[in-house]
């Protein structure tokens, strides 16, 4: 486990909230997810991307790519951070904020996609 992930770890528990640790899906390709909070929400740590690390290069690109997108097939919803977004909070806060959007929408009975940046009040209903 990362230093950044045992930041998380510590973050998730103070505040109590629930995880799976390498949450494993898309069998039998055997992804990992490293946070997994049910029912479809889960955080990537990607480290080193300032030195080259796995998630900067070709073949890690590739991989990714693949690992989010039969993610998103099976409706995983990933909040993609860095190790910086960890230490100053706001992977936490964005994790927060995905599980409360689904909370909400669910509350008002519709499919709801945020426009606008970050943090933005606009919404749209899907189509």
């Amino acid at each position: 486990m990362s230093k950044a992930e045992e930041q998380l770890a510590f973050q998730l528990d103070a505040v109590g909230i629930p995880y799976e640790r390498e949450f494993k899906f898309a069998l039998p390709r055997k992804f990992r997810l490293d946070f997994f909070f049910s029912p479809d929400v889960a955080c990537e740590i990607d480290g080193a991307v300032w030195t080259g690390g796995r998630h900067t290069r070709g073949a890690g690109v590739l991989a990714d790519c693949e690992k989010f997108a039969l993610a998103a097939a099976q409706g995983i919803r990933i909040v993609r951070v860095t190790p910086e977004h960890v230490k100053d909070g706001r992977a936490l806060e964005w994790i927060e904020k995905a599980r409360a959007f689904r909370a909400k929408s669910e509350g008002e009975g519709k499919s709801t996609v945020e426009a606008g940046s970050y943090g933005g009040s606009v919404r749209e209903e899907a189509r």
